[in-house]
């Protein structure tokens, strides 16, 4: 057995990288700002998980919207403002 330490090479640094603009920001896959209360919109059933955590993340920012979401018999997933 060897007692060697796999020590791996410090990485470099780097001056003058300009940073890249963040991903999504300034850009939203869903209307949640324009639902007003009692309206819906629909995705893919594919993108549940996605409009899930997307409603959570929105209602975190915003407390005073609130949502649900079901899965419709037509293959969507379907989202309502409920407050």
């Amino acid at each position: 057995m060897d007692n060697q330490i796999n020590e791996r090479p410090s990485p470099l640094i780097d001056s003058n990288i300009p940073l890249p603009s963040a991903r999504g920001m300034g850009r939203r896959k869903y209307p949640f700002a324009d639902l007003k209360l009692g309206q819906s919109f629909a995705v893919d059933i594919a993108d549940r998980y996605r409009l899930n955590n997307s409603a959570c993340g929105f209602k975190r920012a915003h407390p005073e919207y609130d949502f649900t979401v079901r899965d419709m018999k037509d293959g969507t997933a379907r989202v309502w403002r409920v407050k």
